[in-house]
Parts: C-alpha cells; sequence; structure tokens
C-alpha cells in the first residue's frame, strides 16, 4: 500500500489525450520509497485487512521507515484494541 506521501505526489494518465489510449498508458506511477506492507508492520494479511490505524500523515516523508511502532489501534469500530497510546500535538 502506498504511503500518504506517495500518493500526493501519484501521476495518474492523461484520460483526456487521445494517446493515452492508443498507446494503452495506464499506469498510475507512485514516487519511490516506503510502502506499508503487513510483514514490516509485524502483521499477518487478515489483521491488514481487520483494519489498522497509523501514526503516519502526509507531512512524512518518502524515506521514513513505516513499522510496527507507527501502530495506533488494530481493528474497526469496538473491535478495535489499542496497541500504542501517542499524544496529539495541536
Amino acid at each position: 500500500m502506498p504511503s500518504p506521501a506517495q500518493t500526493l505526489g501519484l501521476k495518474i494518465p492523461d484520460w483526456s489525450k487521445k494517446q493515452t489510449y492508443m498507446n494503452e498508458n495506464f499506469d498510475y506511477i507512485y514516487p519511490k520509497g516506503e510502502r506499508i506492507t503487513p510483514e514490516k508492520l509485524g502483521l499477518n494479511y487478515e489483521e491488514m485487512l481487520s483494519g489498522i490505524y497509523l501514526n503516519i500523515d502526509h507531512t512524512a516523508l518518502l524515506n521514513d521507515k513505516i513499522d510496527s511502532s507507527k501502530i495506533i489501534s488494530i481493528g474497526m469500530g469496538r473491535n478495535s484494541k489499542i496497541v500504542n497510546n501517542i499524544t496529539l500535538d495541536y
């Protein structure tokens, strides 16, 4: 899964140009950087699909390490389990 910084730097095809269709240039190009994977978070695939809330946002750099220390909670709704307590700086 791309990080927030990669999502903001995404280059999408120009759908308004006929050449995009003729050359089949349908690729979404993400900047290089640390991607979010279950293995790096120390989770299995099912845990990842159950929902995770991470302490990262759009200000994180492309080369920032994303690991289990960034997990705030796992699960959704009443089934959420808090993993790491954080303090918000406002």
